[in-house]
């Protein structure tokens, strides 16, 4: 089943300018894109003794890397140190290692710890916990540019939160550790917590804050908009093995996940999990990403059932543009350059996280040589596939001297926040249509064409086609 598309409209009206015109660009349905912090994920498992464990290797992750996956999840059984109030420094220099080579692969990774494996096996007390994460958070607080979420883990099997032999499969001890999690993350981070009931209990509430008539254009401030869900256990049955104890819990989700991540894998076939169920759940409930690796059964499923190329296209974001209006000429000394853009999501939901929507007055003979930037202040969290038309009002100011009969072109990006990776291209999403350029900047070329002139007509701008 196709997923719902929106619209993202920009619009200034200010300078001196021409009257604008329209160029449209042609959807890509068909190819795989690379982009970060989407689709499939590959998960790497670490189990770590007294003198630390195995760091992950360049090698590692070019090979996950090479199967088109930019995004893993690493987890960390550190069942060793349950009954020691200290991590050891192998154990915190291996942590901050993997960070490293994720960021030199041009990837993002969820994290997770957990000390048991089992429903029989002990876990940790609240004070180790606690002590732990206190050795763990500088390292956490210096990569956070790499980690695309953090799921809760620490409690009972699996980091799953069940079967906690230190009795702390409760909502205050879920509180606690959530809240201490979320206070190592800067604002723009997520907790993602097992399953939805966890979440409602936390925050006492059973409707979810958000609908498509209501999602924060204040970026994620509150402790409620900072915490999204993970299901281990996606089409397994009919609650997803517990996932879901009642129907609003499913009401809840697909609200909820409109601006929160949610993701996870699958853990049994099911008459849920064929093709046509499975990618429908992944777009009632906005789904991101889903593990490469298991259940090895059910991704088997999805290949020979014809829907795993699907989902590999579509799960999580898939942005295009549609058009965007310019004008063909501006006079020297104008203020500002207009400017429409119009974006259509094609995927699942919106990005995870924020990137930074930028567009550059690059010299139209060269370019790399770049007169302005500017950062739209768009939310992309809020690109959500079921949105409609959004109108964001602002000016592209052009503060840099024009001379007359130059001729310059727009560049779209869409980077990473973060500025240690907003100048890699690996970072940066690409747009999924046949007729943009995407250069090696990260940045794409759209092809538009403005001269600067002496002087313009100032009068109200209508928009007017050209054709491509």
């Amino acid at each position: 089943m196709l997923a719902k598309t929106f619209f993202v409209v920009l619009v200034v009206l200010a300078g001196v300018f021409s009257q604008l015109q329209t160029k449209t660009f042609n959807r890509d349905a068909t190819t795989f894109y690379l982009n970060p912090e989407r689709g499939f994920y590959s998960t790497q498992e670490t189990q770590s003794d007294l003198n630390g464990g195995v760091a992950m290797t360049d090698s590692d992750l070019r090979a996950v890397r090479n199967k088109n996956i930019t995004l893993i999840l690493r987890n960390y059984y550190i069942r060793e140190y349950k009954n020691s109030l200290s991590l050891s420094q192998n154990m915190l220099n291996m942590v901050s290692t993997d960070f490293s080579v994720v960021r030199r692969n041009g990837m993002k990774s969820l994290i997770r710890f957990a000390y048991s494996q089992g429903a029989a096996e002990a876990d940790a007390n609240m004070t180790v916990i606690q002590s732990h994460l206190t050795q763990l958070a500088p390292i956490i607080k210096n990569n956070t540019d790499v980690i695309a979420g953090w799921q809760a883990g620490f409690i009972g099997a699996y980091g799953e939160w069940y079967y906690s032999s230190s009795g702390l499969n409760n909502n205050a001890s879920y509180t606690q550790l959530v809240k201490s999690l979320l206070a190592i993350l800067p604002n723009d981070r997520t907790v993602m917590v097992r399953t939805p009931k966890y979440k409602q209990d936390m925050f006492n509430i059973q409707t979810s804050l958000y609908s498509t008539t209501n999602v924060p254009n204040n970026g994620r401030i509150s402790d409620y908009s900072r915490v999204g869900l993970h299901d281990d256990c996606f089409v397994a049955d009919a609650t997803d093995q517990g996932t879901y104890v009642n129907s609003w819990d499913r009401a809840f989700t697909a609200n909820d996940t409109l601006f929160v991540p949610y993701g996870g894998e699958t853990c049994a076939t099911s008459s849920f999990s064929t093709c046509p169920g499975a990618f429908q759940q992944m777009t009632s409930y906005h789904i991101s990403y889903m593990n490469n690796d298991y259940h090895p059964g059910v991704i088997s499923s999805w290949k020979t059932g014809g829907c795993y190329d699907t989902m590999m296209l579509r799960m999580g974001y898939r942005l295009s543009i549609t058009s965007i209006s310019y004008p063909s000429t501006i006079a020297v000394g104008a203020a500002s350059l207009p400017y429409t853009i119009v974006v259509n999501n094609n995927g699942t939901a919106a990005p995870c996280n924020q990137y930074n929507v930028k567009l550059s007055l690059a010299l139209a003979s060269n370019l790399s040589i770049i007169a302005a930037e500017y950062t739209l202040g768009a939310d992309v969290r809020v690109w959500i596939p079921e949105t409609p038309a959004i109108t964001i009002t602002g000016n592209f100011p052009l503060s840099i001297s024009m001379i007359a009969g130059t001729q310059y072109t727009l560049l779209l990006s869409i980077c990473d926040v973060y500025p240690s990776l907003s100048n890699n291209p690996n970072y940066c999403i690409r747009l999924a249509n046949t007729d943009v350029t995407y250069l090696s900047t990260g940045a794409h070329d759209l092809g538009t064409a403005t001269t600067v002139v002496t002087s313009t007509s100032t009068s109200a701008p209508t928009p007017t086609s050209v054709p491509v």
